[in-house]
């Protein structure tokens, strides 16, 4: 094995998605899978980490969050 140092993580999906929502913003997550819910938590938890506030709610069909600060 090789050790390597320097080499960049790449970003997640939700990590993008979460640096370029604006203010008021909002993003549907289908539940047909049931894991709308989990998907809706993940982003709001990468808004927290951009030191950014998101919130979830239950809506017809799936869950949505908001970026509202």
């Amino acid at each position: 094995m090789k050790i390597e140092k320097n080499i960049p993580i790449p970003q997640g999906n939700m990590s993008k998605i979460a640096a370029e929502m604006q203010v008021n913003d909002s993003v549907f997550f289908d539940d047909c899978e049931k894991k709308g819910r989990s998907r809706g938590n993940h982003l709001c938890a990468e808004l927290r980490k951009l030191e950014r506030q998101g919130t979830t709610r239950s809506v017809e069909g799936g869950f949505r969050v908001w970026r509202v600060k």
